[in-house]
């Protein structure tokens, strides 16, 4: 007969044990795992975790006999440099990793070292990052001379389980570029930035990955790959499955980029590319329009820096407002609070404009903003699908008066839109409740963020 076991507080459902564990500092997890067996089991998991050389360097000194019981849980190891870190990683027992970081240095023995932790893991391993100092562009030719960081990245010809690689001011082979997409059938992202993938053979066919959707690259890696020889081809002939480019830029380049050019080499190769993101330390706001104008077609989502929105990158966003259903204006800050002044007072009536031509927008996010509700009214926004906004109020400047506003609107939407707002004695006429009246009847509003949470309403 199968016993049911009962449990009198959640703290003994090991599920919510190792949930809680995941939001602990190591040093109270270590701490719980003093309580009882079973808790140590548990919170044990989290302490070993992720080995990370920046923040703890005291791994280099645990003796083997601990890696021995406890090595076997570690799944990520980051930061990875020194020969004494990696000797640390070689240990036997650290044979699952999910996650592997490493920093190359002219250390030939510790690069050898590495490579030893690499295959020990390989059958695991789901994220790569290697990445050396940063190449100086007017360096190449030196830097092809000395060779102090080429490499060579062997996976098993039976594939690896990598499902993202991150290669960073690295000197690499066209061909074995080609050979780690060949031998990793998994691989879902690729991120690439100041890498010289040298020695192109033109008799060659480049591989094609049919799995990789996301490329993070600035625009000089993407196109320009081998700094010194300009016919070889770009990054993208080998996604043609490609959907979203990320960290897009806009640096000079010799001879520039002509953007009917780029434009007609994503359709050919990448046709499926229709999300976009600008690197937002890299790029204006003549950037923006002119990529959006003239390098893509049919875009689905767009990301950029609140403040690059300007009148002429607005063209560029209206050149997309038929299939746009994502926009996204960042800002570097995260802690944005309602009492903050707009980052961008000029694109008051753009994001007006914006909500009023793409209808099919669902998702809209400008947390820098602060709308005029009184000018937001004169108009009526076409984008009735619209799922999740993140903008702030002017007037409602205070945590307070942002959770009135939409514990406010929360209840009306939980009462089925049975209520009306004149209904209400949460004072007519005021901010808060203009501000419902606009959004109320967007039922498929499900998100939305005026300046301190996310609400969630009913729908």
């Amino acid at each position: 007969m199968h016993i049911i076991e009962e449990h009198t507080h959640p703290l003994d459902v090991p599920e919510i044990r190792i949930n809680i564990a995941s939001f602990l500092s190591r040093k109270d997890c270590t701490s719980c795992m003093r309580v009882n067996t079973a808790w140590f089991k548990d919170f044990a998991r989290s302490v070993w975790h992720t080995i990370d050389f920046d923040e703890d360097d005291c791994f280099t000194k645990i003796p083997p006999k601990t890696f021995d019981k406890y090595g076997n849980l570690v799944r990520e190891a980051r930061n990875v440099v020194k020969e004494g870190q990696i000797t640390t990683l070689r240990h036997s027992a650290i044979n699952s990793l999910l996650k592997l970081e490493f920093n190359i240095t002219n250390d030939l023995l510790a690069r050898a070292l590495f490579f030893d932790v690499f295959r020990q893991n390989r059958v695991t391993l789901t994220s790569l990052d290697l990445s050396a100092h940063l190449i100086d562009p007017d360096t190449y030719s030196t830097q092809r001379q000395l060779g102090i960081f080429y490499l060579t990245i062997d996976l098993p010809d039976t594939g690896s389980n990598l499902t993202e690689i991150s290669l960073g001011s690295l000197c690499i082979t066209r061909t074995n570029f080609s050979d780690i997409l060949r031998y990793s059938p998994r691989l879902d992202r690729v991120s690439v930035f100041g890498n010289l993938f040298q020695s192109h053979d033109h008799t060659s066919e480049f591989f094609q990955h049919q799995g990789v959707k996301t490329l993070s690259a600035p625009l000089r890696q993407a196109w320009a790959p081998d700094n010194l020889l300009s016919d070889t081809p770009s990054l993208f002939v080998h996604f043609p499955r490609l959907e979203t480019w990320l960290s897009l830029d806009h640096e000079i380049l010799n001879p520039p980029v002509k953007m009917n050019v780029l434009r007609d080499e994503l359709a050919h190769y990448c046709p499926r590319l229709v999300n976009v993101d600008f690197d937002y330390h890299e790029t204006d706001s003549e950037d923006v329009a002119g990529f959006l104008v003239g390098a893509f077609i049919g875009l689905e989502s767009c990301s950029f820096d609140y403040k690059n929105l300007e009148a002429i990158s607005l063209v560029g966003i209206l050149e997309h407002q038929e299939t746009l259903m994502k926009i996204e204006l960042t800002v570097p800050d995260d802690a944005t609070r309602p009492s903050e002044a707009d980052s961008n007072p000029s694109a008051k009536n753009l994001v007006l404009l914006i909500l009023r031509s793409c209808r099919y927008l669902e998702f809209f996010t400008a947390e820098g903003h602060q709308m005029d509700i009184v000018a937001a009214e004169e108009h009526e926004w076409v984008c009735d699908g619209l799922r999740e906004l993140r903008v702030r109020f002017l007037g409602l400047e205070t945590e307070a008066t942002v959770d009135e506003c939409l514990e406010y609107m929360c209840a009306l939407r939980n009462k089925g839109f049975q209520v009306t707002l004149g209904e209400s004695g949460n004072g007519n006429g005021s901010i808060a409740h203009n501000v419902c009246r606009k959004l109320l009847p967007m039922r498929k509003l499900k998100t939305v963020w005026l300046g301190t949470k996310d609400y969630y309403l009913a729908t």
